[in-house]
């Protein structure tokens, strides 16, 4: 809820209706989190430290969005 809400106040848009979604999924109703422990022992360091870092500085810009 937390990503709807800040991505609509930065497009300017409605946040979307509450509830489920009823679509046909391929895989599922499932949301899994990944680890990115094995990639950050090899080294690897995420360009942008958090998504809403990467929304402002790259995505929405990208799109004509620059707040």
């Amino acid at each position: 809820r937390e990503v709807y809400e800040w991505l609509s106040s930065h497009l300017e848009r409605p946040l979307p209706p509450p509830g489920k979604v009823e679509t046909e999924k391929k895989r599922g109703e499932s949301n899994k989190r990944v680890s990115n422990k094995k990639l950050r022992s090899i080294g690897w360091e995420p360009y942008y430290s958090s998504f809403r870092r990467a929304m402002s500085e790259s995505i929405l810009p990208s799109f004509g969005f620059d707040r």
